[in-house]
């Protein structure tokens, strides 16, 4: 018996196959016979009725299907693939760095920090002035200063990056987790 999740057009469908003329989606038993053939194209026969089916693999998961002269786009999930691509979404997440960014236009008057140094969650970073008034950018997470990005008395813009940090692997597990 394998599961699979099939997701076509939006709709996320659930099919367990048990035997080779029989599979259950979403809860019902549908009855089918395939009929291959040594081109691409496929007979599938599904309750009475025939489909003449064609499929193209894009990639490990990724299909795309005619069927009857309609196109669908289909992705196709086991439970080993459903694995790896939660890995996948939790590895490139360890691996990104933090854009430290500007939260309005201002001018730096100070920068607390140096390349390389360790900084705690919450540490402060920049002094921002805006409108005559100090603001202190602190750190969101804990991690290694990778660069600074402005100048002492430069001006910056909204969005502007300011700082980028390397977090902590072992915090971002924490947090996935």
């Amino acid at each position: 018996m394998k599961q699979y999740n099939v997701i076509a057009e939006g709709e996320t469908l659930n099919i367990v196959t048990t035997s080779p003329d029989y599979m259950i989606i979403n809860g019902e038993r549908i009855d089918y016979q395939s009929v291959i053939s040594d081109t691409e194209l496929s007979q599938i026969k599904v309750s009475s009725k025939y489909f003449n089916v064609l499929c193209k693999k894009i990639s490990e998961t990724d299909f795309e299907l005619w069927i009857q002269h309609h196109v669908f786009k289909v992705k196709v999930e086991d439970s080993r693939s459903q694995l790896l691509s939660r890995f996948k979404k939790f590895s490139s997440s360890i691996l990104e760095t933090v854009n430290v960014k500007a939260p309005m236009p201002g001018l730096v008057k100070a920068i607390e920090v140096t390349q390389g140094e360790l900084i705690e969650k919450g540490g402060g970073l920049i002094i921002l002035e805006a409108m005559k008034m100090e603001n202190e950018i602190r750190s969101i997470v804990r991690g290694r200063v990778k660069s600074i990005e402005v100048k002492l008395n430069s001006s910056v813009e909204k969005d502007q990056t300011l700082i980028i940090i390397e977090p902590f692997v072992e915090d971002l597990i924490k947090e996935v987790k």
